[in-house]
């Protein structure tokens, strides 16, 4: 059996807590708990670990796969907003970074970001605002819900079909 991680990486799964799989497996899925490392940060509260453990979690040890996302040093600065392009650079990463050809119009996204808004322009996830991303803008929970829906649509991760 195979399993993918949320970075779309793929791999065997040959044992479960160092035990062999019986062989043949006949289910084609296989759910294999992970315990995630603890995050590095000292400013994410109680209530925020789990999250924060899986969201900075790097699945190579910097490697090409990338977590979702980081901090800064030290700090995740929890309680601060978000912007579009640290949104759609999320996004992107829980896709698993998929390269693209496609060439977004917008002329104000800085090139860090620039991978990200090339692949979420070419699937329809952001349109921007004419030749303008905004991206240091904040996302506001419509655009977070509109960027969300158009994600899952495109990789199914809930299985939200619209209505006719």
């Amino acid at each position: 059996p195979t399993t993918t991680d949320h970075h779309g990486a793929y791999g065997t799964v040959a044992s479960v807590d160092g035990e062999p799989l019986p062989a043949p497996v006949t289910s084609n899925e296989v759910v294999v708990e992970v315990s995630l490392p603890p995050h590095p940060f000292v400013d994410v509260p109680a209530w925020a670990a789990e999250a924060v453990d899986w969201i900075s979690w790097d699945p190579d040890a910097d490697g090409p796969l990338a977590p979702i996302a980081t901090g800064f040093g030290r700090e995740f600065r929890p309680r601060d907003p978000i912007n579009r392009a640290q949104l759609v650079r999320m996004l992107h990463r829980l896709a698993g970074a998929p390269p693209t050809s496609a060439d977004h119009p917008f002329t104000d996204v800085p090139s860090w970001v620039d991978p990200a808004v090339d692949w979420a322009w070419s699937e329809g996830i952001v349109t921007g605002f004419a030749d303008r991303y905004r991206p240091l803008e904040g996302a506001n929970r419509a655009q977070v819900a509109r960027m969300l829906l158009r994600l899952d649509l495109r990789l199914e991760l809930v299985g939200y079909s619209p209505p006719a």
